[in-house]
């Protein structure tokens, strides 16, 4: 800033502070209209959401649930068939059981042994990535 002399460089140092208060006014302003929407309860949700689900170890266990949840039913489908009595629905229920909690034990060396297997399968049939 200039040293203030006269009247018209004290008008002009006016006039330019009186801009610098308004840009600063209206930076303010977007800065809080800014925070406020990302203070919102859906954008922290919906950016916690999106964090959440680009973790590779959320992926991961996503595929184990999967993996599982589709072996237990595969394997009661299996055991029970089409229609069965009451002892074999509850066997049925326990070979779930049994083949979901297996699945998601070994899913990463199930997902080691698959993988080459699937990428075999899929090039055989011309279908890759």
């Amino acid at each position: 800033m200039h040293p203030i002399t006269n009247d018209a460089s004290l008008q002009k140092a006016i006039a330019q502070l009186q801009r610098q208060k308004d840009e600063q006014l209206v930076a303010l302003s977007d800065q809080w209209q800014e925070t406020k929407s990302n203070l919102n309860p859906m954008t922290i949700l919906k950016d916690g959401v999106k964090d959440l689900f680009s973790s590779s170890d959320v992926k991961s266990g996503m595929f184990k649930g999967l993996l599982s949840l589709g072996a237990g039913f595969l394997t009661r489908k299996l055991v029970v068939g089409s229609s069965g009595g009451a002892a074999r629905k509850i066997m049925g229920t326990l070979a779930q059981t049994g083949a979901t909690s297996l699945a998601f034990k070994g899913s990463d060396a199930l997902k080691d042994k698959a993988a080459p297997f699937l990428s075999k399968w899929l090039k055989k049939m011309k279908i890759e990535k």
